[in-house]
Formats: structure tokens, C-alpha cells, sequence
């Protein structure tokens, strides 16, 4: 998922996916699709993280805009003052 959250908003195919991050291809797709041990009901395309975009006879995969991955990351990489001054208050005379 960081690997397509870094590439947005470009698509990439399941074998670069692969490829970029060390995840046999094979597990790649599971998991953009749901078989195998995955199951449907929690892949990536049915939980809307991702969106599957075929151009020609090629099947490339992208995080959906907006995705609950892009909410989680927003708020992840972004420090909440409160939870800043918590920190300063506990680290700051240490």
C-alpha cells in the first residue's frame, strides 16, 4: 500500500508492484483481489482502498481517490498539537 500511496496518482501493474516492494506476485494479487487465503469480502479493490484501471489488454491498480488509506496516512503523518505538547511536556526536561 506505500508503494501505490507514494506512486499516486499513477497506476502501477501487480508485477512492479511486486517487483518495487520484494512480495511475490502472487500474493500481490491476492491481496489487490481477493483469492486465496485473502478472501474477497478483504481485498484492497473490495474494501475500496484500490482502484483497478485496464488499459488495452493490461490490468494496472491504483489507490481510489479518495481512499480510507490516504485518510489513515493524512492524519499518520500529521502530529496533533495536543499529542505534540504531551510529547514536549513529557521529553522536554529529560
Amino acid at each position: 500500500m506505500m508503494y501505490l500511496y507514494n506512486k499516486y496518482p499513477e497506476a502501477s501493474y501487480p508485477a512492479e508492484i511486486a517487483e518495487n516492494t520484494g512480495i511475490d506476485p502472487t500474493n500481490v494479487l491476492k491481496g489487490l483481489n481477493g483469492t486465496g487465503w485473502f478472501g474477497a469480502a478483504k481485498s484492497l479493490l473490495n474494501l475500496g482502498v484500490v482502484e483497478k484501471m485496464e488499459r488495452g489488454d493490461e490490468t494496472y491498480y491504483r489507490l481510489s481517490e479518495p481512499s480510507p488509506f490516504h485518510r489513515i496516512m493524512s492524519g499518520y503523518l500529521q502530529t496533533s498539537p495536543i499529542y505534540t505538547l504531551a510529547y514536549e511536556d513529557t521529553y522536554a526536561s529529560a
